[in-house]
């Protein structure tokens, strides 16, 4: 008896750790741009022929999107990409794919190949869409997620993008803000709609909502944001204190894509076996800081390789070194090196560390050799959310992007459209 007990314990045991096994390889989709595995860097996803784009789509049109992504443990995978519908708030929406799909559900990623020349060796994937097997039949929110083909709950990667109508007529003035006290630090919008070729609106003001972002920048958009006045089929948004963004500061920025050569802001540049690590200039703080305009990408990066030429395969994976002197640690929040590179993500592998010798913040990321932009970002424990101004300071005369994002859901509409998405650059009136 004593020894059959031994036996079904066993079995217990094994049942035990066969189920947590199963359920931790298990990963839960985000409806976010995430990365799910430590192997998969530079994932970018922009319209075709310009990589600096932002992820947007016109419905029933010739546009097209290009996915592109490492995977660095160098064997090459046979993965499969879905599509999800989602509302305004990216939450999927309640509708069956073949609402939103015109062709299949899946299609697979066929496009891949290895770099040469590279110390660090990985594979190179691209994926075009829309294409023979994907196609859209509605606007709105988007999420694609690349898994492997034979087991759809091992993600590697989310992606946000979005399809519009582009329906209405969207007018967008970027000022400084009226009110006194927000005029050196912000700026203010004032955005109008013209609604008049839009049909089904009988509640403009439950029916039309308005997300603006600052350079794409989900984390931090304005939402639902009601309009002011409505004027024979005009939607107005004017207001002293809904419409106001901090301006922040012009982006940081190094460039990696030569190991031979110093470029602005790299210290130094070292061999250590096997990899090239790139050390930049200490940074200062900016807060207090005067402020100059640079031009920067707003926070994006591309990639480039000054000795090769084809990039995508030949541009090596280095170490950059970042350093920031602080006097004291923040004990309210963490510091993240942010930006399009880590996916504007506050996670342990771009959070940085205090060095109470030195005084100083410092980590390294492994980054793929190209330009890049970067801001400090303070992330309160509480609150979780970032903030730029504490290491960046804010200034009105800063360049940023505004992308205005216009949702509307029809009266007994079973999903949310995407009428109209519209930019506007603070500089370029």
């Amino acid at each position: 008896m004593g020894r059959k007990r031994k036996i079904n314990g066993k079995i217990v045991l094994s049942i035990v750790f066969l189920l947590v096994t199963l359920y931790s390889s298990a990963v839960q989709l985000r409806y976010d741009d995430y990365v799910y595995e430590d192997s998969i860097k530079t994932v970018l996803l922009f319209q075709k022929g310009n990589s600096l784009s932002y992820p947007v789509l016109r419905l029933n049109s010739g546009d097209k999107l290009v996915l592109m992504f490492d995977d660095l443990t160098g064997n090459a995978r046979n993965l499969s990409v879905k599509f999800v519908h989602c509302d305004e708030n990216w939450k999927p929406s309640n509708i069956s794919t073949m609402d939103y799909m015109t062709t299949f559900e899946v299609d697979n990623i066929t496009d891949y190949d290895y770099s040469f020349n590279t110390l660090m060796y990985y594979v190179h994937y691209k994926y075009e869409f829309p294409n023979d097997n994907i196609g859209f039949k509605i606007s709105g929110n988007y999420v694609l997620y690349v898994y492997e083909s034979d087991n759809e709950d091992k993600i590697l990667l989310s992606k946000r993008f979005v399809i519009t109508e582009d329906m209405i007529k969207v007018n967008i003035r970027v000022k400084t803000p009226e009110l006194p006290m927000y005029r050196k630090n912000y700026q203010e919008l004032y955005v109008n709609l013209d609604i008049s070729s839009l049909s089904g609106v009988t509640s403009p003001m439950d029916q039309i909502k308005l997300y603006i972002l600052q350079n794409n920048r989900w984390k931090t958009l304005h939402k639902n944001i009601k309009p002011y006045s409505i004027q024979d089929k005009k939607l107005i948004y004017r207001y002293d204190d809904k419409l106001l963004f901090k301006g922040n500061n012009e982006f940081r920025y190094f460039n990696t894509k030569t190991t031979r050569f110093l470029s602005q802001h790299i210290a130094t540049i070292r061999y250590e076996k096997p990899y090239y690590h790139f050390y930049l200039y200490p940074d200062p703080v900016k807060k207090y800081k005067q402020y100059l305009y640079e031009k920067d990408l707003n926070g994006k990066y591309y990639i480039d390789v000054q000795d090769g030429n084809n990039p995508e395969l030949e541009a090596d994976y280095v170490y950059v070194h970042f350093y920031l002197p602080y006097d004291v640690p923040l004990l309210t929040g963490d510091l993240y090196i942010s930006g399009e590179m880590t996916n504007w993500q506050y996670t342990d592998e771009n959070k940085l560390k205090y060095d109470y010798e030195h005084k100083a913040y410092y980590t390294s990321l492994l980054l793929k050799q190209g330009f890049y932009n970067y801001h400090y970002t303070f992330v309160d424990k509480q609150t979780g959310k970032p903030d730029d101004t504490l290491i960046e300071g804010s200034y009105n005369d800063t360049e940023n992007d505004y992308l205005v994002y216009v949702y509307f859901r029809p009266a007994g509409g079973r999903y949310t459209r995407l009428v109209a998405v519209s930019k506007a650059n603070s500089l370029k009136q």
